[in-house]
């Protein structure tokens, strides 16, 4: 059969040339070698797709070659054939009528019942599943698929600069101002209380403001009987009544003639007599003219000793209403409940740090250094199936789903213990990993993510997976290709040289 082959020397494929074989891997006598042949190597020319060869060869010269010993031991890889023989509609002859009463996934199981006759899938942590679907290569990884419960471990996370872009929306609930005793007494000259009785239009007439400017002064006691004597007497010798703001007149008795006495405010003026007038007038002159300098305790008069008491308690007393007035205003404040508002919701933009789900993990001495255990992070292993796609959009929980059938299957039929192993673990489409960029790298890209999940290696399991965007270059997949041609290379002179 004349086809394409592969010349050594140029490096360069030419044509018409017989198909034969170039290396086997593993070589004889290990069991389940793969034949690389001239037509294989045909594929890894740019824009050509993989074929099945390449991908089994080159996952189990990963697995035999690259992998440590720990690794190698807790790894199985299926050959890319497995899910294509477990999702075959058609078996064999006879073994399809023995399965008759048999559900689907018993059929589809005892499809590749013999494929894991010598090992057991569940003392392995990771699985390696290379399917391909309509020309499309993807890889699924069952990881961890007989651990029963969830386990957290600490690793040291890789050191990364990567960062993401978080929006949150915030409805927040907003509680009034409580007004300010200063607020209030503004806004009540600006508003003052209607309680004056109906004004214009109906509406209820406005109190005049207070006039702070206004001072107290002394106005003389009157007597009805117009005796001056004893009034001039009552006011040296008895005590003085004062008119405070606000405050009604009371008549009060005097002491020695049983005569009532009225303040001045309650006093009719048609009532009192000229010389009555002219006093109040001559009083009143006396106690505006502020001009004067203080004069001693001794030299002060009458009218200035009671002008003295009447601002001393008129100052008291507007202080006393004042403290009142705060505290009062204080327990209505605390006392009455307060609103809260809710406000729009609001997008807040910001960056954080990406926790890298890729580390190292600890060894048995590193655990004992407390130094290290500053710098660790907790991860979780649990059973899950992780697909890794170079071309995302694809659902994938259809092969999830098959997968979970077979090993449900597979447990029920090499465990006694029963376990619902289908419910527990857990399906995941690693959506952020490095995205090929044209339509025939997908068997390339598989082939590196199996080679970075050992060598920059996955430690935390949460589902949904963390993005793994920087997991590795476009430069490094875009040389596979000729990775790959070069090691059938060196291992073809390698067995050459064995077999002289």
């Amino acid at each position: 059969m004349a086809l394409q082959a592969f010349d050594f020397k140029s490096c360069n494929f030419v044509h018409n040339v017989v198909n034969f074989r170039l290396i086997t891997f593993p070589p004889p006598p290990a069991p389940g070698g793969i034949q690389v042949t001239n037509e294989d190597l045909s594929c890894l020319e740019e824009g050509e797709f993989l074929n099945d060869v390449i991908i089994d060869f080159y996952l189990k010269y990963l697995f035999l070659d690259v992998l440590s010993d720990r690794d190698r031991e807790r790894t199985h890889v299926f050959s890319s054939f497995f899910f294509k023989r477990l999702t075959q509609r058609h078996g064999q002859r006879g073994v399809e009528a023995d399965m008759a009463d048999k559900t689907p996934a018993e059929k589809k199981h005892a499809r590749v019942k013999n494929w894991t006759k010598k090992v057991d899938l569940f003392e392995k942590d990771f699985i390696i599943v290379p399917i391909n679907e309509h020309s499309h290569w993807f890889l699924a990884v069952i990881c961890f698929p007989g651990l029963q419960s969830i386990k957290r471990i600490p690793y040291i996370p890789k050191a990364s600069n990567l960062v993401t872009q978080l929006t949150v929306e915030v409805q927040t609930l907003s509680t009034p101002k409580a007004k300010t005793a200063e607020e209030k007494g503004a806004k009540q000259e600006e508003e003052p209380d209607n309680k004056g009785g109906p004004g214009k239009d109906g509406e209820p007439a406005k109190e005049p403001a207070p006039d702070k400017s206004l001072r107290w002064y002394k106005i003389p006691k009157l007597t009805k009987s117009g005796d001056d004597d004893k009034t001039n007497s009552e006011s040296s010798n008895g005590p003085v009544n004062t008119i405070q703001d606000g405050e009604k007149g009371k008549d009060k008795e005097d002491g020695e003639n049983g005569e009532k006495t009225a303040e001045p405010m309650e006093t009719e003026e048609n009532e009192l007599s000229n010389e009555q007038k002219r006093e109040i007038e001559e009083d009143s002159e006396e106690m505006m003219d502020t001009s004067e300098a203080p004069k001693s305790e001794d030299s002060q008069t009458d009218s200035e000793k009671s002008q003295s008491l009447c601002d001393s308690s008129s100052q008291s007393e507007s202080q006393t209403k004042s403290e009142s007035q705060t505290k009062s205003e204080s327990q209505i404040q605390t006392s009455t409940p307060t609103k809260e508002v809710v406000d729009k919701p609001v997008k807040l933009h910001f960056r954080a740090p990406i926790k890298d789900l890729r580390g190292t993990e600890l060894t048995e001495e590193q655990m004992k250094d407390p130094e290290v255990l500053k710098k660790c992070t907790q991860g979780c292993r649990q059973p899950c199936i992780l697909v890794f796609d170079s071309l995302a959009g694809q659902n994938r929980s259809r092969i999830v789903s098959i997968l979970k059938e077979y090993l449900q299957v597979e447990w029920d039929t090499k465990k006694k213990t029963p376990f619902n192993l289908k419910e527990k673990i857990r399906g995941s489409t690693a959506t952020k990993v490095p995205q090929q960029t044209n339509f025939s790298d997908c068997g390339v890209y598989i082939l590196q993510y199996v080679e970075s999940f050992f060598e920059d290696p996955i430690q935390d399991f949460s589902i949904p997976l963390k993005p793994l965007t920087g997991w590795f270059t476009e430069e490094k997949v875009t040389a596979k290709r000729k990775e790959i041609k070069e090691l059938v290379m060196r291992l073809k002179e390698t067995q050459e040289k064995g077999k002289s």
